[in-house]
């Protein structure tokens, strides 16, 4: 008897549709295989009112594939965007990446928008991947996927070329954007060179410089944001340091690795045990210069499933609607990438940070009932959160103005709770959507009545 085939992607932030469909169509490029798109759907499995954690992909047909499912997971670390498996079964947590063909980050920036950000943050996510590849035994291919090949530049800031080139050296493939004209670096001395002959940054700024003596190479770069600090908080030059000290070592530099210029203080490093950027220093063995690194203790596991956490909820209600076409209008889900806010008009905007010097707190998820004019405006919330949670509600009064009344002025304005990790079937006040541990599904009946019969 033929062994059925079923794809399992795990996600760690919500699943949009167009992405998923991405990522099948990069499977059915490598497996040269046939398929029909019908129009790509995401459903919740929900039976009895009980959600099974799981989504099923509906209209997209793959030869020799049954059935394509979508996980919920969380990484024990830095964690890619997307990993999927080929496999009958779930893929289990003590199997870890066995049956896992791509690792797959994705990402909506431009180049000009982030400039090398985009591409060098991704060097951390990647090298912890690999490393749990190879911990595992897993054979698996590491993609980096932008979604809008029309918001790519077709020529690139230098600092955006160099990282894309140390990325594809080290066995990084890109999907949707104009890299495939950069090829590999071939030998040390080209990265030190290009690398050190970029334009300088504005004054005061330390620059990304290399230099290479019979026992090392140094590299000087900022850790510390605030520069003063001393803590490992720069995100753009961790990514940096990490994916050229990681090229380095891809084309065969064995000795040392010396990170200059750092401002990192030896207290901060002495109270760090799970920072990225020293897991990623032990996966590369690279030192900081003045400093003593501790003992480093990397995670035995590299993800495991998400049934628990506040954006659990939020995603489920989200996803919900999507099925049944209502307008999503902003999402923020705990500890996922920021949405854009879409105008009465579809338009995409930014959501600000700021207004008039004031933080603008920011609900987890935002839609729509066209058909009676609501605004359902959701913050997600663990459910012994609840009392936060409530506060958190009647915070948002300078987004609801600066973006919902100017936006759609003739809608009412609905603050409400999705709460995870529930118990019980009675609703507390203000609660719109509650997701218990065991799956059971509980609601309010304002919720629109197209998502209570789908219920």
């Amino acid at each position: 008897m033929k062994t059925k085939k079923n794809i399992w992607i795990l996600f760690e932030e919500r699943p949009k549709k167009e992405i998923i469909q991405k990522i099948l169509e990069i499977y059915i490029e490598e497996k040269q295989t046939k398929y029909k798109n019908s129009g790509i759907k995401i459903l919740p499995i929900i039976k009895n009112k009980v959600f099974e954690f799981l989504y099923k992909i509906e209209n997209f047909k793959i030869d020799g594939i049954e059935d394509i499912f979508l996980v919920l997971v969380s990484g024990h670390t830095s964690f890619v965007d997307f990993l999927l498996f080929e496999n009958e079964n779930k893929p289990k947590e003590e199997d870890q990446l066995k049956n896992c063909l791509y690792g797959i980050e994705e990402t909506k920036t431009d180049s000009s928008e982030s400039r090398n950000t985009a591409a060098g943050q991704r060097g951390t996510k990647f090298l912890i991947l690999e490393y749990f590849s190879d911990l595992y035994g897993a054979n698996l291919k590491k993609i980096m996927l932008y979604n809008n090949k029309n918001s790519q530049n077709q020529i690139e800031a230098g600092s955006v070329k160099f990282i894309k080139k140390c990325l594809k050296t080290t066995n990084i493939k890109f999907y949707g954007d104009y890299s495939g004209k950069y090829e590999k670096f071939t030998n040390i001395d080209e990265v030190i060179a290009e690398k050190n002959n970029m334009r300088k940054p504005p004054a005061g700024n330390t620059p990304i410089r290399l230099i290479k003596n019979e026992e090392q190479i140094s590299i000087s770069g900022i850790l510390s944001k605030p520069k003063d600090e001393g803590n490992i908080n720069h995100d753009p030059n961790q990514g940096q340091l990490i994916i050229i000290s990681n090229t380095l070592r891809k084309l065969g530099w064995k000795k040392d690795i010396l990170i200059t210029d750092h401002n990192v203080k030896q207290s901060y490093i002495d109270n760090s045990r799970g920072n990225k950027f020293l897991y990623a220093m032990k996966i590369l063995n690279i030192m900081l210069k003045d400093i003593k690194t501790p003992k480093i203790k990397i995670p035995n596991n590299y993800w495991l499933y998400e049934n628990n956490g506040e954006k659990v909820a939020t995603i489920l209600l989200h996803t919900i609607c999507n099925y049944l076409n209502f307008k999503s209008i902003y999402e923020n889900h705990a500890g996922s990438e920021r949405g854009y806010f879409y105008t009465n008009n579809d338009e995409e905007i930014v959501v600000n940070k700021k207004f008039n010097e004031k933080n603008i707190n920011l609900p987890d998820y935002v839609f729509q009932d066209i058909k009676k004019k609501e605004i359902f405006i959701c913050e997600g919330e663990m459910s012994l959160n609840y009392n936060k949670g409530i506060k958190q509600i009647e915070g948002f009064d300078i987004f609801i103005n600066q973006y919902i009344k100017k936006y759609y002025p003739d809608h009412k304005i609905i603050k409400t709770l999705i709460l995870s990790n529930g118990e019980g079937i009675k609703l507390k006040d203000k609660v719109l959507f509650q997701l218990n541990s065991n799956g059971e599904i509980i609601f309010n009946n304002i919720l629109p009545k197209q998502i209570i019969n789908f219920l």
